[in-house]
């Protein structure tokens, strides 16, 4: 079989163990692995939770003692360039150098400037050879969020929002009325269990009393976000649960209890989009590098203002109302469009913002 053929089809192994925990390896990039011995795999991994074992040395370790023998004589397929820097662990560089792995065929080059090319440098200077850039599209999709960050430092945002078949988003007073059907409520908890932060506005936690947390899916709920301009949430609604850590920006002031941090920004003379990047940068400096939207009508809007948006996930129901709050609008380049149920869920890219990254 051709070469290229093959290193695409164990590079997209690679992939498919990446996508296993992007939540828990995060603020890291989540990475496959796999070592190659006469085109078998013998060995396989992924990243483990933040500050766990990285994908390689997951997947030389998991090789069985029949197998062992045959290390040295084997190709390591990696999704992601291995570090060559001390962290919360040592470098995998090191590892793959100290179990003389002959060759490695790398997805992507890491965009940290830490790294960026110099661990494979590394691995070359010491015999090794390297091949770079197999599917690296796809690798570069599969850690969106993270390469997003290291080139903004901003997260990276994904809308998501239901609306009625006539394009409404919510009554026109206080009272909460579910659109969307459960299929679609287990989405939208997949979607947390992705992403590292979770944002709503004011308007949205009064009326919804939301919990914000991952309840129908497997995996970590996100760090709760919420713009509460005058503090004016009261004090015995979800948010202040104590369950996960929980950020409120307002302009009174700046405090820490617990769980509950309160960060005081600059409102005054300020759009709805220059707020958003104030937050956006906090965020970004506190290394979250993803972030959901999930309402009111306004915030979102104003993260569509400003262009402060990678991906949306638009769902519609069936359900018709004589009138409302109108949904926001945004467009972008479809990714994917299907139904959950009578729901119908549109995936969104904006590919304004991938421009924007890639200067």
């Amino acid at each position: 079989m051709n070469a290229a053929i093959v290193h695409k089809n164990f590079m997209m192994r690679c992939l498919q163990l990446a996508e296993k925990d992007i939540r828990k390896a995060a603020p890291n990039p989540s990475v496959g692995a796999v070592l190659v011995y006469k085109d078998k795999i013998i060995g396989e991994g992924n990243t483990q939770a933040f500050g766990g074992k990285h994908a390689e040395v997951v997947c030389i370790e998991s090789v069985e003692a029949k197998n062992q023998q045959h290390i040295s004589q084997s190709t390591l397929y990696v999704s992601l360039e291995p570090c060559m820097h001390f962290g919360k662990t040592p470098p995998c560089t090191n590892f793959i150098k100290k179990n003389k792995v002959p060759k490695v065929i790398i997805g992507i080059e890491d965009p940290n400037p830490k790294m960026a090319g110099k661990a494979i440098k590394q691995l070359k200077d010491a015999g090794i050879e390297v091949v770079n850039n197999i599917l690296k599209e796809e690798c570069e999709w599969s850690n969106r969020r993270y390469f997003y960050h290291n080139k903004t430092n901003l997260p990276y945002v994904v809308l998501k929002y239901a609306q009625t078949q006539n394009d409404f988003f919510a009554l026109n007073d206080d009272r909460k009325q579910w659109i969307s059907n459960q299929l679609s409520t287990r989405l939208s908890h997949k979607i947390r269990s992705q992403n590292q932060a979770i944002l709503v506005g004011k308007r949205t936690a009064i009326i919804d009393n939301p919990k914000l947390n991952t309840r129908y899916d497997f995996g970590l709920s996100p760090i709760r976000v919420i713009i509460d301009k005058n503090l004016e949430i009261p004090k015995g609604y979800n948010i202040f649960n104590n369950s996960v850590k929980t950020i409120i920006f307002n302009k009174l002031k700046h405090e820490e209890n617990d769980k509950i941090v309160f960060v005081k920004i600059n409102f005054d003379n300020q759009s709805g989009s220059q707020v958003i990047l104030q937050i956006l940068e906090h965020l970004g400096r506190l290394n979250i590098q993803s972030l959901i939207v999930e309402g009111g009508a306004t915030t979102l809007q104003h993260f569509i203002d400003g262009n402060y948006w990678n991906e949306a996930v638009i769902i519609k129901s069936e359900t018709l109302w004589e009138s409302g709050l109108v949904a926001p609008k945004v467009f972008g380049k479809k990714l994917e469009q299907y139904n959950l149920g009578k729901d119908e869920v549109l995936h969104l890219q904006n590919y304004k913002a991938l421009i924007i990254k890639d200067q």
